[in-house]
């Protein structure tokens, strides 16, 4: 597996370690250790385990009840069920006075999240390379709650999962990560095979909050860390025809709940390619900090951007 930032020079390895090591720090709760005797060597694509992984939440969310809705439908019947539609009933009573034409509340399975778990599951059928990894793709699919019509692509990602049904939420993630194209589009560059995206300037923020909560938690007491406290800094003329301007640092380091330090990192260069190189901050960032600043009433400010 590599590891490759978007703005590290190739051949520079010391990141791999370096990012590995923010995701223990920043995103421990998505790290788990655990004994498993499925342990074995062989040779497969980052689909393939993507879809190992999709099999597994899918098991795990079976366990509970499939993601279903109410819907209302329309019915002809010999006898009623839910609301009679009176109008319609009219119109067809001489037609074919025997049958009752009504509305009925039923839970269906035709929803944006089963849609999605039916596509992505075909997705990753057409992209794995393993006949094992095939076979459990085709009885996860089985398994899946069953579809009235032809599957189709959700139209917003990820589609909205109730809390009733959050054991399926692992499924569905994996599911929005292959139709999000993050994982599984071959690219071109020094190494081939299969890229697997993940936003890094989360991960590196997270780093920088978990590591001054270890370090102010060594000031003593009355030192606290903060993330993301909002606070205006410019009013809006005339009032009520425009929403207000507002700053919102990375972290905010106070003693005896008074601001003494914000925080901002930047997940870039110090200058992007358009400014050309430089070794200071752009003027832009030292704005949105001095206007967190002057909002939070605090003399202190500091900028952390990657050491490349």
């Amino acid at each position: 597996i590599r590891l490759v930032p978007k703005f590290v020079s190739p051949g520079t390895r010391e990141w791999e370690g370096s990012l590995l090591a923010m995701l223990k720090r920043a995103a421990a709760r998505h790290w788990g250790l655990s004994r498993t005797r499925r342990v074995g060597a062989g040779v497969s694509s980052i689909a393939d385990l993507i879809a190992m992984a999709f099999c597994d939440a899918v098991a795990d969310a079976l366990r509970g009840d499939p993601v279903r809705g109410w819907q209302l439908r329309e019915e002809t019947a010999r006898v009623l069920r839910g609301r009679l539609l009176v109008r319609r009933q009219m119109r067809e009573l001489f037609r074919d006075p025997g049958l009752l034409h009504c509305e009925v509340d039923r839970l269906d399975s035709d929803n944006e999240v089963n849609h999605l778990l039916h596509w992505a599951c075909g997705r990753l059928l057409c992209l794995s390379r393993t006949a094992q990894t095939r076979r459990q793709l085709q009885r996860t699919a089985v398994s899946l709650p069953a579809l009235p019509g032809a599957v189709r692509f959700p139209r917003r990602l990820p589609p909205f999962l109730p809390h009733q049904h959050r054991e399926w939420a692992g499924a569905v993630a994996l599911a929005t990560l292959v139709a999000r194209g993050q994982g599984h589009v071959p690219g071109a560059g020094g190494d081939p095979g299969y890229g697997l995206l993940f936003n890094s300037a989360d991960v590196f923020e997270g780093f920088i909050e978990q590591s001054l909560q270890v370090a102010v938690s060594r000031l003593g007491p009355g030192w606290t860390v903060g993330a993301q406290a909002e606070e205006r800094f410019a009013e809006a003329v005339p009032r009520g025809h425009a929403r207000d301007y507002y700053t919102r640092p990375d972290v905010i380091v106070r003693q005896d709940r008074q601001p003494r330090l914000l925080v901002d990192a930047k997940y870039k260069v110090l200058a992007d390619a358009l400014s050309g190189r430089t070794s200071r901050p752009r003027n832009a960032d030292l704005y949105q900090l001095a206007a967190s600043l002057v909002s939070h009433g605090c003399r202190g400010g500091l900028l952390i951007c990657p050491r490349v």
